[in-house]
């Protein structure tokens, strides 16, 4: 066996090992700091927009490039109601949903799927169309 296919799965596993560093510590980030401003949609109810994702790389660049354009975004773990993606996903208030997908798009980052949540009702989500 040569020895260069070794060191291909060293450098993935590497590669692999920071990815989920990284996506641990922004988890903990967020569990820490899970306060969000809110929105409030009819009759007073608290809502929050969700976008999932293909990859966990994906959502991690597209926290990455939001944030440099100053949106209000978290990554947090998919919501086991919702059955899409990478099981990472993006929050955010619903009024910036749409300029954040819009964003997203024009730099290359593909949205999987979106939802709107209602805080009163405990894994209620609704998919919504972009």
């Amino acid at each position: 066996m040569p020895s260069g296919d070794g060191c291909g799965l060293q450098i993935r596993q590497r590669a692999e090992t920071s990815l989920v560093s990284s996506i641990l510590t922004r988890l903990r980030h967020f569990c820490a700091n899970a306060e969000m401003p809110s929105s409030t949609g009819g009759e007073g109810k608290l809502e929050e927009a969700i976008i999932c994702f293909e990859s966990a790389a994906q959502a991690i660049m597209a926290e990455q490039a939001l944030l440099e354009h100053k949106f209000y975004v978290r990554v947090m773990p998919t919501p086991s109601a919702i059955r899409a993606g990478c099981g990472f996903c993006l929050r955010f208030l619903p009024e910036e949903l749409d300029k954040a997908a819009l964003f997203l798009a024009q730099n290359g980052l593909a949205v999987k799927e979106a939802y709107l949540s209602k805080a009163d009702c405990v894994n209620s989500y609704e998919k919504i169309k972009l």
